[in-house]
C-alpha cells in the first residue's frame, strides 16, 4: 500500500505540473485573442489606429492624418525591437466614413484596392498588387471583417516617397508625397505598451489565478475520490488472496 500511495503521489504532483502550464498557456491565448477583438473594435469605432499599433510596438509617431469624402486615412510611423534590432514599419490606416463600395468576400476578383508608393528614382517601392501576401486576397474586405483595413510597410532608411491610395473601383482616393526616416520627432512620439502595460491590460494573473484554483479544487477532489476506490480495490484482492 505505501508503494502505491508514493507512485499515486508522484503521478498526482506530475498531473498538478502539467495542469499548470496547459492553464497558463489557454488563459493567456483566451485573453490575448480577446483583448485583440475588443481593440480592433475600439479602433473601427473611434477610427483611431493609434493603440492598436501601440499594441504590438515600443513607440511611434502619427505621421498625418486625412480625411477624404469617403475615408479617414492615418499614417503611422513605428518602431518594434525585435532581437536587439530596430524594426521600422510605415502604417496606413483607411477608416470608411461613408457608405463606400468594398468587397464581402476574402477573395473577390473583383476588388481593386491597392496601395502603391514610387520612391525617388521612379521605380515601385511598394505595390500591394506585386505582394505575395495579397495574392488572391481582398483587401477592402477588412471593412466587412473589422470595419477598415490597413497596409504596413517595412523601410530601413530616410526615403522621400509618393504614395497612391486606391479604391475597389481602382480610382484615386488619395495622393501625396511623404518622407519618412528612422528618427522620430521626439515632441511627438507616443510610446508603446511595455510588457508590463499588455500585462494589466490582460489582467492575466488574476484570470489565471482563478482559473488554476478551479482546476485544482476539480483535480484534487477528484484523484482523492479515485485514490480511495483504488485503494479500496487493492485492500479487497489482498484479503481475497489470504
Amino acid at each position: 500500500m505505501k508503494k502505491f500511495i508514493l507512485f499515486y503521489s508522484f503521478i498526482n504532483i506530475l498531473m498538478l505540473a502539467f495542469m499548470y502550464y496547459i492553464t497558463l498557456f489557454e488563459v493567456t491565448n483566451k485573453l490575448t485573442n480577446e483583448s485583440y477583438l475588443n481593440l480592433v473594435s475600439e479602433t473601427s469605432e473611434n477610427k483611431d489606429a493609434k493603440d492598436f499599433v501601440k499594441f504590438s510596438s515600443s513607440r511611434l509617431e502619427i505621421l498625418d492624418e486625412i480625411e477624404t469624402k469617403d475615408f479617414k486615412i492615418q499614417i503611422i510611423h513605428s518602431e518594434s525591437i525585435s532581437n536587439d534590432s530596430e524594426i521600422h514599419q510605415l502604417g496606413f490606416f483607411l477608416f470608411p466614413i461613408s457608405n463606400v463600395v468594398h468587397s464581402d468576400d476574402l477573395n473577390d476578383p473583383n476588388d481593386q484596392t491597392n496601395l502603391v508608393i514610387i520612391g525617388t528614382d521612379n521605380e515601385v517601392f511598394y505595390d500591394t498588387n506585386q505582394e505575395s501576401e495579397y495574392k488572391d486576397i481582398s483587401v477592402s474586405f477588412g471593412i466587412e471583417k473589422i470595419g477598415f483595413y490597413f497596409y504596413t510597410i517595412l523601410f530601413e532608411s530616410e526615403k522621400k516617397l509618393t504614395f497612391y491610395l486606391y479604391d475597389y473601383d481602382n480610382e484615386l482616393i488619395f495622393s501625396n508625397i511623404l518622407e519618412v526616416n528612422t528618427s522620430f520627432n521626439e515632441s511627438d512620439v507616443i510610446e508603446g505598451y511595455t510588457l508590463q502595460r499588455i500585462e494589466e491590460l490582460l489582467n492575466i494573473e488574476s484570470n489565471f489565478r482563478e482559473e488554476i484554483i478551479r482546476r485544482v479544487t476539480v483535480f484534487l477532489i477528484s484523484s482523492f475520490v479515485v485514490g480511495l476506490g483504488v485503494a479500496f480495490i487493492i485492500k479487497k484482492l489482498k484479503r481475497a488472496r489470504v
